[in-house]
């Protein structure tokens, strides 16, 4: 038995070597990005315009699709003058934001990040062992309940990037698009998809016409959809503190502007609440017009306002949330 012990820890040190070896060979943000197992729909887009797009961006909306759907920063850069990007990471938790706020800070060192605050704030994202480096993945700003998880994930996750580099070649196409995600013409004139799950063309007038999600989204919710959203009250839910002030501390750090914008679901707005949470100690707090979100006609579902809510609450910001 003692000797079946030894060959196989003979047998294992090397593979476990060899595995953490992965942690300390630099990860390719491209390729978090763009891994085709994130749960995102506008990390391409991000990735570009954080790395690629030589435009600097003083104002970042930072968030989940709530802001995603809910900004047009081609709005409110028209209005205010200045370089405005909505990135948007679809699907809760917090993590995430940490993620894009400290490449957002390497890359364009922005005078303004706002960051959205909804009714339930969650910590984990699924997609946070394919998007963080090493050492935030080991070192995360709060850990988590996957904490193990996430670091198996990020052993796959460079495993792939691994046999990529070294085995299948590249897996990049070296697409492009405008500043706001307008899908860009190539030399044959043929439009160009940047990536399979590439969606930053929510809002901007782009060369789809019809095809484009700024089309999509100017469908308007039920009457009845909006009676059983408004009837069913949402937990309130922080569990993102630790984090929001590893952020903000972050932020402040390097003297950028830091703001909150409360952007809750259809039929479930709660200032107060929000007044007296602890974010209101961490950083002003635009609360948008209540009536926003009580008019199904600016919603699309429950969570996501449409293109003609998307106009209103982004004009309104511009105009007085930021002044």
């Amino acid at each position: 038995m003692t000797k079946l012990l030894k060959y196989f820890v003979l047998f294992i040190t090397p593979i476990f070597i060899l595995g953490m070896c992965l942690f300390f060979i630099p990860y390719n943000r491209k390729f978090a990005y763009l891994n085709k197992n994130n749960e995102d729909c506008n990390t391409t887009w991000i990735y570009y315009r954080l790395f690629e797009n030589k435009n600097p961006i003083h104002t970042a909306f930072i968030g989940t699709s709530h802001i995603g759907c809910g900004i047009n920063d081609k709005l409110i850069q028209s209005i205010l003058n200045s370089q405005t990007a909505n990135l948007a990471y679809c699907g809760g938790g917090r993590n995430i934001d940490y993620l894009i706020i400290k490449d957002l800070i390497e890359t364009k060192k922005p005078k303004t990040v706002i960051i959205e605050l909804k009714n339930q704030n969650d910590l984990v994202h699924k997609d946070y062992a394919l998007m963080a480096s090493s050492f935030d993945l080991f070192f995360p700003p709060q850990i988590p309940n996957n904490y193990l998880p996430n670091i198996y994930n990020g052993f796959k996750t460079r495993l792939n990037l691994f046999k990529n580099n070294y085995f299948y070649g590249p897996v990049f196409e070296n697409n492009t698009t405008d500043t706001f995600g307008n899908i860009i013409l190539n030399n044959d004139n043929q439009y160009i998809y940047p990536h399979k799950k590439y969606r930053k063309v929510i809002f901007t007038k782009n060369k789809l016409g019809d095809n484009s999600f700024f089309e999509v989204f100017k469908d308007s919710m039920t009457e009845q959809k909006a009676n059983d959203y408004t009837k069913t009250k949402q937990e309130i839910r922080f569990e993102d503190i630790n984090t929001i002030k590893q952020i903000v501390d972050l932020l402040n750090k390097n003297n950028v502007q830091v703001r909150f914008i409360y952007i809750p679901s259809f039929g479930n707005y709660f200032k107060t609440n929000i007044q007296n949470s602890a974010y209101a100690q961490l950083a002003p707090i635009i609360f948008p017009p209540e009536h926003l979100f009580y008019n199904r006609a600016l919603w699309i579902d429950h969570e996501h306002l449409n293109a003609n809510g998307a106009k209103q609450l982004s004009s309104w910001v511009a105009h007085y949330g930021l002044n």
